[in-house]
């Protein structure tokens, strides 16, 4: 999932280098609403257990703040690359953060519409220098595939026990 651009400045996560997650769920909820719910980053949050807050920028960017294993609060930009309603959200770090990252999810009507799977692919590419032995440290801890599939599951159990939510 390497995002590039012409001139390569906008490359999220780099050629085949980085750690690559996938998982899925299926949500007893209409698409539309598991889209509705998880396109307004403002929620994931509140199953990301990581993240601290997804705040709208002007230009269309949002600004992540997650915690890491050891605690410490991590900080970037990123910016949705693609929108389809009710099937697809994708989005990228912007230039220049520390731990370059990309994401999208996708979202399927299954059970005669009466259900969503979500699949979701995240990638990121563990800073080297001053910052590597803070993520060998991340990496010994949780296995990072582990904590997003727990996630999701906290997805499905928030949007199915209070379908408004």
């Amino acid at each position: 999932m390497a995002l590039t651009t012409q001139q390569n400045q906008r490359i999220s996560v780099p050629g085949n280098r980085g750690i690559k997650i996938e998982c899925s769920v299926t949500i007893h909820r209409p698409v539309e609403e598991v889209f509705a719910f998880w396109a307004d980053f403002r929620n994931l949050p509140r199953f990301f257990h990581n993240l601290e807050s997804v705040s709208q920028l002007p230009g269309g960017t949002t600004r992540w703040k997650a915690y890491d294993p050891m605690h410490n609060l991590w900080e970037w930009d990123a910016e949705t690359i693609n929108h389809h309603p009710n099937e697809l959200i994708a989005w990228r770090s912007l230039p220049g953060t520390h731990v370059p990252n990309a994401g999208s999810v996708r979202f399927r009507p299954v059970d005669q519409g009466a259900s969503t799977q979500v699949d979701l692919k995240l990638e990121y590419d563990p800073p080297t220098g001053i910052l590597a032995p803070i993520f060998l440290a991340m990496m010994l801890l949780p296995d990072p595939e582990k904590e997003v599939q727990q996630s999701l599951y906290v997805l499905k159990d928030l949007l199915e026990d209070s379908p408004h939510a």
